[in-house]
């Protein structure tokens, strides 16, 4: 066989295609009767048909190319079940570019890739916590602190590979539902009128469409260049529903993740979202069919943050979370003088105190449990000890994402990591999250035997959230991050990986005002009025718009929120 295939090689070299796929062929069918390494088969399928590419025999090419991905798919999931996270990453850089060929069935191999070690990742952590061995659980306990406590690579991944090796002894095998996912799962659960959009990026640079609906055989693709203008191009809205109950799911990739794409004029009518429903999706994977996480009904409110924390407002903090008080109301942020734009540090933020106040009144109206913490008590503490209780999160506080080049400004990294630039993370989780109380002394280079109130994206993605149906965060630029071949790098990947279903984010600054005017709105007309999630949180960007452009307020802030993954359809 290996003769074969190097025969088979040179000729192609050669240009002698004919011969070469005679051969290649050959081995193909070999390989059928043996029926015993799939993998091989799978080779000899990627070298058949690369010769018949190179042939210009297409229609050969595009059989073999499709042969081949639909025998790999489960090649690489079953790959995935034995490996540490880090061999997973590895792995599928190695192994993708196989499968992204030019023949591959671009709209299943997007419902693979996307997000494909986010996934496996989540759903490797949610195996180990529901099965109960405490020995597991101890061991991925240990793999996460030592994840965020900075520990090196290969340690990492030692730690991550036992635990796996564990796992395996005791005869569990990880699987990750949903990677399977193909063009027919989708179309089974769409009504007649919606439409399906997977954007990707091309190695050229572009972006293109790949567009499904109900009844179509195939995907279609369609460039849209001209989403980066400001509007949808005419080639994607001939697609658009003809109907009210046609709904659009769609998923950004790259730049398209910081664009809200769904506020964009529809020709002449107005903004595409006011039209037709609109679902951002990370992956269109989210609207297959999945078991209902039942579990708790109760919010956590995090709110008017007290950044400077004096010690003693500390100790109080710690002996009311000892207690497991539930409500604490500290109106110390709302006292505070006026800051001017000489001060050094996070600015106090009272209108995000009178934003929480109001949320706890329009959630225990409507007879829902609110933990509610502000001032010194909104902090990483209490966050990290009461969250995995709640079903639904509001953190009103600032947002930071720190590019790898700005670290050696900031004496908070510094000190956390070193001045040598060369050892400062990398990682874009390390770089993202949110400030909460205490967090300008920790900005400021002075540490503690306690949380400092820097809440890093790889802490929140260490977390079990599991039970978490929205996150809303209510801070600026929270939708942002580093993009990679897996997605967005920032807090949205933090909170998927610990378990949480939907998420409000902004992809820019926005006032304190507009915010808390649409965070405010969002509730009344989630827990008041009884609307959808997505309706409810639609309707608010709308009432805000509405008085952004009577003059009611000053910014133009309304199409900064956007709202992720917030469609569920359950077993």
């Amino acid at each position: 066989r290996d003769a074969t295939t190097i025969r088979a090689t040179l000729l192609q070299k050669e240009n002698q295609f004919k011969k070469a796929l005679k051969l290649a062929d050959k081995l193909i069918d070999e390989e059928k009767k043996q029926a015993n390494n799939t993998r091989n088969l799978y080779r000899a399928l990627l070298l058949a048909g690369n010769i018949a590419d190179d042939g210009m025999k297409f229609l050969k090419a595009e059989k073999y190319s499709k042969e081949a991905f639909y025998l790999a798919r489960p090649m690489v999931v079953q790959a995935f079940n034995q490996m540490s996270e880090a061999a997973r990453d590895r792995f599928w850089r190695k192994n993708r570019k196989d499968l992204e060929g030019s023949d591959t069935p671009r709209f299943d191999y997007l419902l693979l890739s996307k997000g494909i070690l986010l996934k496996a990742s989540k759903d490797f952590n949610e195996m180990v916590l529901s099965r109960g061995d405490s020995l597991a659980q101890e061991m991925l306990a240990a793999l996460n602190q030592a994840t965020v406590s900075g520990a090196p690579p290969d340690t990492l991944e030692a730690m991550d590979q036992r635990l796996v090796n564990h796992l395996t002894s005791l005869g569990i095998e990880f699987s990750s539902p949903q990677h399977l996912a193909n063009q027919q799962d989708i179309q089974a659960v769409l009504n007649e009128d919606d439409l399906v959009i997977e954007f990707f990026a091309t190695k050229e640079g572009g972006y293109v469409a790949a567009l499904l609906k109900k009844d179509w055989k195939e995907a279609k693709y369609e460039g849209c260049g001209m989403l980066f203008h400001g509007e949808w191009p005419f080639n994607l809205l001939q697609y658009f529903p003809t109907t009210e109950k046609g709904r659009v799911f769609f998923s950004a990739d790259r730049e398209l993740n910081n664009m809200g794409i769904e506020y964009f004029p529809f020709k002449d009518k107005g903004i595409i979202a006011e039209i037709f429903p609109m679902y951002r999706l990370s992956t269109t994977r989210e609207i297959l069919p999945r078991e209902s996480k039942g579990g708790k009904d109760a919010a956590g409110l995090y709110g008017g943050v007290l950044f400077d924390v004096r010690q003693r407002q500390r100790q109080r903090m710690l002996d009311s979370l000892k207690l497991k008080a539930t409500r604490n109301l500290d109106l110390s942020v709302s006292g505070l003088p006026p800051v001017d734009d000489s001060y050094e540090g996070l600015k106090p933020l009272p209108e995000s105190l009178a934003e929480i106040q109001a949320i706890d009144s329009i959630l225990r109206f409507a007879g829902v449990p609110v933990n509610v913490q502000t001032g010194a008590y909104a902090s990483e503490d209490y966050f990290k000890e009461l969250s995995p209780e709640e079903n639904n999160l509001h953190l009103a506080t600032h947002g930071f994402y720190v590019r790898a080049s700005e670290l050696d400004r900031y004496p908070y990294f510094a000190g956390l990591f070193g001045r040598d630039l060369e050892k400062l993370p990398q990682d874009p989780l390390l770089r993202t999250g949110l400030y909460l109380a205490g967090a300008n002394q920790s900005l400021r280079g002075s540490f503690g035997p306690y949380e400092d109130g820097v809440l890093t994206a790889k802490e929140i993605s260490m977390m079990d959230l599991r039970d978490v149906e929205l996150v809303v965060l209510s801070a600026c630029k929270t939708g942002l991050g580093e993009h990679g071949a897996d997605g967005v790098f920032g807090l949205q990947r933090a909170f998927k990986k610990a378990g949480v279903q939907s998420i409000v984010m902004t992809l820019r600054r926005v006032s304190d005002t507009s915010s808390a005017f649409l965070m405010k709105t969002l509730y009344e007309n989630r827990y008041l009025l009884g609307l959808s999630l997505h309706d409810a949180f639609y309707a608010a960007v709308r009432q805000l718009r509405e008085r952004e452009t009577r003059g009611q307020f000053s910014t133009h802030d309304w199409d900064a929120f956007i709202l992720l993954d917030a469609y569920l359809s359950f077993e």
